[in-house]
Parts: structure tokens; sequence; C-alpha cells
């Protein structure tokens, strides 16, 4: 059973409607934490760090928890009503899991907590955690926030917020999860890409998931190109029910299908996986680009970008119709009613050398606001933003996901 605790950071942040208290002797003096240790009526838990001369006292005062970091000091706290959580930290890197010393120490529980430098930190940690159900293993870091999403899931004995170490939740970034819905029969999914930061698929798709009574959660995983094969590998092993395919792995993720729909047998590029029974890849970004346009039947479509996005939504216009030019970056498209633009150029201000929009209908894939969005608008030209097409191919997704 999980159970979240709070932080505060001192004795006057103390809030309740928590599962319980951690009394860090780091933050908060130890007179004070002897006081509210007698005005607590949920399960405390007193974190030492390197004040262990106070043990005997904390000891005496008989908290749920006490954490420490020394196994001669764990080894008091066993003999004590106390259950003991023996703790480890590496600020630096996540090492080995399976080798750490600590585990050789008896004690209740063990916290590991180590700095994530990648996303496949993070899951190794939430794998290990698995298996090893005494483990609190949490990891550092914003690459690190997963494994305290998941706490719950899989479930962690115990995790934190208050916002006062390195990744922990925000009770802003609980409620976006709806952290307090998540439990052992939550299925999970995801955003993989990079970089996934910009991205508000978390929002909409976790305000989808609550809006149709479904338990599920989808969080985002930074995955590099080299990266990509482990990372898909620790996501099926943690059992992951999906996830989205963005930037740069639409094409490099058809290599690991198992099947495939019938766009990306003919386009080479997924944006969707179903991980079970096997993995199994969609594209829906043709389907989100063209219902967020409407009729094109007839209609001259100008593309701007040859990749993933770009061919899938060649291909679904080319269904409906459509008479399709698929132009490079650099080049300039001539006679369209319709123009997209689906490559990278735009994101974070970067300019498109096109610095006017001809057409009836301007699509702009990247969902921030372009400078060429801007001018499309600015021209009166109809302007669908990107934020319109990846709601609509989201809905495409649940659906295949068997959510609607």
């Amino acid at each position: 059973m999980h159970q979240l605790f709070y932080t505060p950071s001192s004795k006057a942040r103390l809030k309740s409607g928590f599962d319980g208290i951690e009394l860090r002797l780091d933050l908060i003096n130890i007179n004070d934490v002897c006081a509210l240790l007698k005005e607590i009526f949920v399960p405390t838990l007193v974190t030492m760090g390197d004040q262990l001369h106070h043990l005997d006292r904390i000891l005496e005062m008989n908290p749920t928890y006490v954490d420490v970091s020394c196994p001669k000091a764990a080894k008091k706290v066993m003999q004590s009503a106390c259950k003991c959580i023996l703790s480890y930290h590496d600020f630096e890197k996540t090492p080995q899991l399976e080798t750490l010393e600590i585990f050789s120490h008896p004690a209740h529980y063990y916290k590991v907590a180590t700095q994530a430098l990648s996303s496949l930190d993070s899951l190794r940690m939430i794998t290990f955690c698995q298996k090893h159900p005494n483990v609190i293993g949490l990891c550092m870091g914003d690459k690190g926030k997963i494994t305290r999403l998941l706490a719950p899931i899989l479930p962690l004995p115990l995790s934190f917020t208050g916002g006062v170490a390195p990744g922990q939740l925000t009770e802003e970034e609980m409620a976006c999860y709806h952290f307090d819905k998540l439990n052992t029969k939550t299925k999970l999914y995801a955003l993989i890409g990079d970089p996934v930061v910009q991205s508000p698929s978390h929002i909409m798709h976790n305000a989808y998931f609550r809006e149709l009574n479904v338990n599920a959660l989808y969080v985002k995983i930074q995955l590099e190109k080299a990266e990509l094969a482990q990372g898909i590998h620790y996501m099926k092993e943690i059992g992951f029910s999906g996830a989205s395919v963005t930037m740069p792995h639409k094409t490099d993720v058809v290599q690991y299908l198992k099947r495939m729909g019938t766009c990306v047998e003919q386009i080479g590029a997924c944006n969707t996986l179903a991980f079970s029974p096997e993995l199994t890849g969609i594209n829906t970004d043709g389907i989100g680009a063209l219902n967020a346009i409407g009729n094109v039947k007839g209609k001259r479509i100008s593309i701007l970008g040859r990749g993933g996005a770009a061919r899938a939504i060649a291909h679904e216009a080319k269904k409906r119709g459509a008479h399709i030019e698929l132009v490079g970056r650099n080049q300039t498209p001539k006679n369209y009613d319709i123009l997209v633009q689906a490559t990278p150029v735009g994101m974070c201000g970067k300019k498109s050398p096109i610095t006017r929009v001809n057409g009836e209908i301007f699509l702009e894939t990247i969902m921030c606001g372009t400078p060429l969005l801007q001018q499309a608008k600015k021209q009166g030209v109809k302007s669908i933003e990107g934020l319109q097409m990846f709601r609509a191919q989201a809905i495409e997704q649940m659906k295949f996901w068997g959510i609607s």
C-alpha cells in the first residue's frame, strides 16, 4: 500500500490532508520535531540526516518511521518500535542498483535516491522497484519525476511531496496528473521523443482520462536516439499500455514494431504504439491534420517537409482526394490552396524561409506560435494551430488504445 508523505520546509509550513508527514532534522530543529510528534495524528517519518546524535531522543518519541543512512544506526532503529528506513543517496548518477551495499544490512525498507542523468536511469529504477517491493526508489532531477509519478502504481511503500528535495512533485503537478486517483490498476501511457518538455500532451491526455472516467496516467519520457531501443524494452517490462511518438523517433521506431497499420507500412513513420499483445504501431498524424483542416477533395496542398509527419499528412490527404506537393524546408511552394508547415522550423522562434502564405488555409503542425503562423493570421488566411491538429490526432490515439 502506497502512502504519500508531505515534507514541510519548516514548522510553520505544516499541512494536513496527506497520508503522513516527514520531519527532516536538516530543516526543522530537534525541539520543534519532538513537539510536532506529540501533535501529529497521522503516520510520521523522521529523517535523521547527519543528526544521529539525536537518534535516542527521536526513538523515545516513537514516530512511525525513522530514516537513517548508517547501518549501525539502522540496527538500533530495528530494535525499537519504529520501522526502519535505511537510505542511500547519489547526487551525481544512478549506479548499478543490484549491488548497492545497503541491501546487505537489515531494515524494514530501503530508500534509494539517485540522480537521473537520462530517462533510462528512471526506467531502470522503476523496474528494480517492481522486483523489490520494500525499496523506495526515487530519482532526482527533471528526468527522475516519472519515478515519483508512478509511486502509487508500482506501488512504492512511500513517496514524498512538498518541493523541498530535487524532483519532488509539487501540489500543482500532482493535481495535473490526478495523483490521488492513481493505484495499482492504473494503466500507463507516455509520450516519447526528444525534446518533450514543450509538449502539453500530458495535460490533454490526463484531462481526457478524467473526463472519460478512465483509470490511466500519461507521462512524458525524454529519450535520445541512442536510448530508444532500451527505452522501449523498459517500457514493455514495466507494463506500459501505449505511447505517443514524437520527433525524432517516428521513423526509427518502425524497426521495433511487430505489427503495423497500413499507413505506417507505406510511409515508414509511426506516432502511436500499443505494447500488448505485441508492439504495434499506427500513425494518426495524417488523420488529425486532415480532420482539423476539413474537406480537401480536389484541393492543392503543399506540405513543407519530408519527415514522418509530412508523409503521414500527404498519405491521408491523397486518400481524401487532394493533390499533393511535398516541399523541402528550404524550398518555396507554389500554386497551392492549402499550405501545411510540417518541419521543426519555427520551433523556439526559428524563422521559416517562407515569409508569406498565399493559399486559403494554413496549418502549422508545431504547437507553439511560430512566426509563419503569426504571418498567416496577419494576412487574414484561415489558420489552424498545431494544438488543433494535436487534439484531433490524440482522439485517434485514444481510440486505438481502446479508450473512447
